[in-house]
């Protein structure tokens, strides 16, 4: 019985002592997201960035075509044809490579920028809730 009663106060002493500690969470990604500025900032970023996805949707629909054209054509194509439509959906695949690098350069900066900018926030934030 005396086993029993100090596990029991055991378990429950250290919850005890912990009753008076508030907890706080903070969702710094969450906080990122709700706030009105990096709205904003994405928004605008989706606008810049507009014009190249589509020249990017554009292109991989060009090299889709092409593939299917050769797949459906290749035994009635002469050998320099079949060439040309190979080297045009390489080339439209380089441009498609160097544009999503491009795209995602800039995403990567414009992330980077905006964590510059709100992390005086962010951690002025995280100080309140730690209070």
């Amino acid at each position: 019985m005396m086993k029993k009663t100090l596990v029991a106060l055991t378990l429950i002493l250290p919850s005890l002592g912990m009753a008076d500690a508030s907890v706080g969470v903070l969702d710094p990604i969450a906080a990122l997201q709700s706030s009105d500025n990096v709205k904003a900032k994405m928004s605008s970023l989706e606008n810049e960035l507009s014009a190249d996805e589509q020249k990017l949707n554009a292109l991989q629909n060009d090299v889709q075509k092409l593939q299917q054209k050769l797949q459906k054509e290749a035994m009635t194509m002469s050998a320099d044809q079949q060439d040309t439509l190979k080297t045009q959906g390489q080339q439209k695949m380089i441009e498609i490579q160097s544009l999503q690098r491009k795209l995602q350069k800039r995403a990567n900066e414009a992330q980077r920028d905006i964590l510059e900018e709100m992390q005086p926030k962010l951690k002025t934030a995280m100080e309140a809730v730690a209070k």
